[in-house]
């Protein structure tokens, strides 16, 4: 069984144990993910370490991430790209056990920061999709996590269908 803190006695009714109650605020974790935005010239890879957070709601799974890295670039120096996103969806408890499987509709926004033949470029990314993954407790609050989104993002004037990997380790 699941204890929220206080003195648990042993199972031969013997020694106690103290046990320390569990947290139940936000979970936290940073992560790396990796997608790609084409650059229509062969390159266009993104890699970006993200940092996450949602609020335990029960199955109502609310969250954001932060995200920062680089987009390789053909013809040029490598591009960098923030983005933010935000998250709303279920999270599937069986039983609270180990694994805890998610989907999540995601909205997003960022920037990315270039230069071409020697012009600094900025475009603006938006746009949105779904999230699916599994978190997986190793002991107490610390987690592993990966997912899997497509999101359908808008890079200045062009469109991007793109599937996303992430993983994570948090608390």
């Amino acid at each position: 069984p699941r204890h929220l803190g206080g003195v648990r006695r042993s199972p031969s009714g013997g020694a106690h144990e103290v046990v320390s109650p569990a947290w139940r605020g936000p979970r936290v974790a940073l992560g790396y993910s990796r997608y790609v935005l084409s650059d229509g010239r062969g390159a266009g890879a993104v890699h970006a370490a993200h940092f996450a957070g949602w609020f335990p709601f029960g199955r109502c799974r609310m969250g954001g991430l932060a995200e920062a890295g680089s987009r390789s670039y053909a013809l040029g120096p490598d591009d960098a790209i923030v983005r933010a996103a935000v998250t709303l969806g279920y999270q599937h408890l069986p039983g609270l056990g180990p694994g805890v499987p998610y989907v999540v509709a995601t909205g997003s926004g960022g920037i990315t920061f270039a230069r071409r033949f020697h012009t600094p470029v900025t475009e603006l990314l938006l746009g949105g999709g779904l999230e699916a993954g599994v978190d997986l407790r190793l002991v107490r609050t610390l987690f592993l996590g990966v997912g899997l989104s497509f999101l359908h993002l808008q890079l200045g004037a062009t469109a991007h269908d793109i599937f996303m990997v992430q993983a994570r380790v948090g608390l």
